[in-house]
């Protein structure tokens, strides 16, 4: 079973030394490049949107972290990052908008209360009111279950399970477009979304990787993990109110102003990604003891199968010794010994027997009626073996030709 393990050492290191959080923030700031040259070109339309604007007004997902958070009314994380960039670029304050849930955030947007949404997705249905910059952000769709499930690569194969989501999240427009039959519940956080998955409420619970692995790094659920990861994934943009489509233009070209190096410090600033196939250890121990126990099997069969094999040859050498020894003293023998079977077929016959009838052994076998060398009546062969074989419990007859 294998698990992705995602690793937020800035959060983590600074949370180790006991800095509380709103001095993390300070710091993650604090180090973005507020005078770094930056070339942007706005028509004068642009630059006049933005002087009767003065300000533009953001809303934000409150809790989604590594992604962006609402943290004392602070606005922290990437997404934070990149439209603090984006509002030094265009040289225009940006003002938080605060909510409380996701939720509530699109319900803003719907109203026209907000101007951008910092980290979004685009949707059909989020586009009736909300216009998309090209994303700036890819993360692939993970699923976190109860631990020791196989990994999971297809929804095809959960289709039939429940699985939590975030409510209004762009995940499950797109999933119910792809995957008609796929059963979606939803919540109203990541958090309860991993407390169902937990009391076992639901099989699976769907999000970004990122932000599913700093969740269980700080939720720290131990029988909860990453099992699965899909081809589908959150492409994310910065979006802003349709009804005004030149700032979509002007967020775009500052947008194209951060250069990839940029994109790739800001995302590292706040998630320090390791890939480590994590082995579940139950399972492992468990199938290394089976393993043992039946190679334990496999070695004490195969020695009993030789030792058996061993005793069988020498049984046969022996019963060989024994027949030659018996051949010698049969064929030695100064009495004729010699037996017929019940179809009159020669079975024994030793060398005194030849030395007296003067017939060999050969001779006899290959005679169509070996005892008719010795009765030629047929009366007189009758007669004898009727004689032999009056008694069934007898086995030795003593007969000599007439």
């Amino acid at each position: 079973m294998k698990y992705i393990i995602l690793f937020i050492s800035l959060f983590f290191v600074l949370k180790a030394q006991d800095v509380p959080q709103s001095e993390i923030v300070a710091t993650a700031i604090q180090e973005l490049p507020s005078n770094m040259p930056y070339t942007i070109v706005l028509t004068d339309a642009e630059k006049i949107y933005l002087q009767k604007k003065q300000k533009l007004k953001i809303c934000v997902d409150p809790n989604w972290m590594p992604l962006e958070k609402l943290e004392n009314g602070v606005h922290i994380g990437i997404g934070a990052d990149m439209i603090e960039k984006i509002s030094i670029i265009i040289e225009t304050p940006i003002e938080i908008v605060p909510t409380k849930t996701w939720e509530e955030t699109i319900q803003k947007a719907k109203k026209r209360e907000c101007d951008i949404i910092s980290v979004a997705q685009k949707t059909p249905e989020r586009e009736k009111y909300l216009d998309f910059t090209t994303p700036f952000l890819e993360v692939p769709i993970v699923i976190a279950t109860k631990l020791g499930i196989p990994f999971i690569d297809d929804f095809e194969k959960i289709k039939d399970k429940k699985l939590a989501i975030v409510k209004n999240y762009s995940i499950k427009e797109l999933l119910e477009n792809n995957y008609k039959e796929i059963d979606l519940r939803e919540v109203q956080s990541i958090q309860e979304g991993l407390e169902k998955v937990g009391k076992g409420e639901v099989f699976g619970f769907l999000d970004n990787s990122i932000v599913i692995n700093y969740e269980l790094l700080q939720l720290q659920k131990q029988e909860i993990g990453i099992s699965g990861q899909f081809q589908d994934t959150f492409s994310l943009s910065i979006a802003s109110r349709n009804d005004e489509p030149m700032l979509n233009e002007i967020l775009q070209k500052a947008l194209d102003t951060i250069d990839v190096q940029e994109r790739e410090q800001i995302k590292n600033r706040w998630q320090n990604i390791v890939f480590e196939v994590k082995a579940n250890y139950d399972m492992v121990i468990t199938i290394f003891i089976f393993s043992m126990i039946l190679v334990s099997l496999l070695v004490y069969w195969n020695l009993k199968l030789k030792k058996e094999i061993r005793k069988k040859e020498k049984v046969k050498e022996a019963l060989r010794q024994s027949e030659r020894r018996f051949r010698t003293l049969f064929d030695i023998a100064p009495v004729m010994i010699n037996a017929f079977d019940k179809e009159n077929n020669i079975i024994l016959w030793n060398k005194e027997c030849e030395k007296v009838f003067g017939w060999s052994l050969e001779d006899l076998k290959n005679a169509e009626k070996p005892i008719s060398h010795f009765y030629p009546d047929p009366k007189d062969q009758e007669t004898l073996i009727l004689g032999l074989m009056d008694k069934e419990d007898v086995f030795y007859r003593k007969w000599q030709p007439f």
